[in-house]
């Protein structure tokens, strides 16, 4: 595996790691797709808790991802914890 696979493959795996995060302070930070999310969930935990858990798998699926453990210090304010993965 040559240096570049090596760098790439870290990279990689750091994004990985907290994609769900990222992806949750993505939809926090735009404001088009946190007025979609609001709107999803209004008031309500118990529907935002299933929106919540329902991306999370989608992501792990679309990516193809590996669970790693939980977190549960999330920057998004979205979210209480998400899985870590690789």
């Amino acid at each position: 595996m040559s240096q570049f696979d090596n760098f790439f493959n870290e990279v990689f795996d750091k994004f990985s790691k907290d994609i769900t995060n990222r992806i949750f302070l993505m939809i926090e930070n735009d404001p088009e797709l946190m007025d979609k999310y609001s709107s999803l969930v209004g008031d309500d935990k118990k529907i935002k808790d299933n929106l919540n858990t329902e991306l999370g798998k989608a992501i792990k699926k679309k990516y193809n991802l590996e669970n790693i453990k939980e977190n549960k210090n999330p920057e998004s304010s979205l979210i209480e914890s998400y899985t870590e993965h690789k």
